[in-house]
């Protein structure tokens, strides 16, 4: 009997350990499914994790940007600081302003959204962030406004004549 009760101990445990495994797998892909930049911090701002998106936005692997400070990458670090800071103060921020800085020295202007996460006792265990390129809509609004300037000189030169 003692025998038959380890065997079902072992059981439980394995099945147990292959729902978890299963599980990390998932939410693995749901993060790589992500289009957008997505990265994790932790309190005090160093990255926990991030998805491919993040690799391809700056240049650099993931295992080269786990641990390091998440605002190292971005044109602006105490502007990048402080939107972390406001997701902990604040609990989630939304369509933050920011610039990333690829490795190579291009750049792309996103938003960033982002919301705390919690462990099952309710402790804040750090940052969630998911940043949306904007970098297109921010040229188009910029030549709207090129456009618009030009619009008004051309009505001032037909109104002065």
């Amino acid at each position: 009997v003692l025998y038959q009760g380890a065997l079902h101990d072992i059981s439980e445990r394995k099945r147990a350990e292959d729902a978890a495994r299963a599980a990390g797998r998932y939410a693995r892909s749901l993060l790589e499914a992500s289009l957008d930049p997505l990265v994790t911090i932790s309190p005090v701002g160093t990255i926990t994790d991030v998805n491919e998106a993040t690799e391809l936005v700056t240049g650099v692997a993931r295992d080269g940007l786990i641990g390091t400070d998440f605002a190292d990458y971005f044109t602006d670090p105490d502007m990048a600081r402080a939107g972390y800071r406001q997701v902990l103060a604040e609990g989630l921020v939304r369509d933050y302003p920011l610039t990333i800085r690829h490795r190579d020295g291009h750049t792309t202007d996103v938003l960033y959204n982002a919301t705390v996460y919690r462990d099952e006792a309710g402790a804040v265990q750090g940052v969630f962030a998911a940043a949306r390129d904007v970098t297109e809509r921010k040229h188009a609004e910029e030549e709207i406004g090129r456009l618009n300037v030009d619009l008004e000189r051309r009505g001032e030169a037909g109104t002065s004549r």
